[in-house]
């Protein structure tokens, strides 16, 4: 299994609750299918996230977030495997 935690800057900020919503219901259901679990919090402009799942699956979930261009200023804390 592979952990991975990041943060990032939104290129637009998230005043609407509706979209906020949305982003969070998409990035559950993605997951989901993709056998990822962790947690994403959004305060202030900033994105962070922990990732966690199998290394392929993981690996292809944050290349998305990178090329996401909702996300700008993408930083990697931390990616480790763990049992």
């Amino acid at each position: 299994m592979q952990r991975l935690l990041y943060i990032s800057y939104a290129a637009e900020e998230f005043s609407e609750p509706a979209v906020l919503n949305a982003l969070v219901e998409g990035s559950i259901r993605r997951n989901k299918k993709n056998d990822i679990t962790g947690a994403l919090f959004y305060s202030g402009g900033y994105f962070i996230q922990l990732l966690e799942g199998s290394r392929d699956a993981v690996s292809e979930t944050f290349l998305r977030i990178k090329s996401d261009s909702r996300h700008t200023d993408v930083e990697v804390f931390f990616s480790e495997e763990v049992s």
